[in-house]
């Protein structure tokens, strides 16, 4: 589903961008360079979700609590680091930000790997596969939904009058 929603946002946020929301020439340029590396963020997050949710399954909240930790100091301190080396602009921010995320799931992979282990005799399951599916495309919908619902208002007045107006 994460692959799924990367490719869909690739493909359809430069129209979002170019025709819906009112940006300065600069900033449409960077959102044009962030475009493939915005549709790589959906993948590592859900792939992050499900990494979580097997330590979790499994009642490991140290681990993961300690995870969280690192994942919260680097997804902060790269970005800084990354904009003192380079240039501020979105799409090394953004690709700093991925780099963080992608450190996050080595470490959760790691960490369910040495919990839960790999067994490789019931690797896959058709029925077990179809049920996770179907119960996983009801939990991604409501987690797109979600926060969409909670900044609509912000992209409905920064289609309208601009993103100068909705920034903090």
């Amino acid at each position: 589903l994460g692959i799924v929603g990367g490719l869909l946002l690739f493909f359809t946020i430069g129209f979002v961008f170019e025709t819906q929301l009112k940006t300065q020439l600069s900033l449409t340029q960077e959102l044009r360079a962030s475009i493939p590396l915005l549709a790589l963020c959906l993948p590592i997050i859900t792939v992050t979700g499900v990494l979580n949710g097997a330590l979790m399954g499994i009642e490991k909240f140290l681990e993961l609590n300690v995870i969280s930790v690192i994942s919260a100091s680097l997804t902060q301190l790269l970005p800084i680091i990354a904009a003192v080396l380079f240039l501020p602009t979105l799409p090394i921010l953004i690709g700093a930000i991925l780099a963080s995320r992608f450190i996050t799931i080595l470490l959760l992979l790691f960490k369910c790997l040495q919990k839960i282990g790999l067994d490789k005799s019931n690797l896959y399951s058709r029925e077990l596969a179809a049920n996770l599916f179907h119960f996983g495309k009801w939990i991604s919908l409501s987690s797109l939904i979600s926060p969409l619902m909670s900044s609509l208002d912000r992209v409905l007045i920064g289609g309208i009058i601009g993103l100068k107006e909705v920034t903090f």
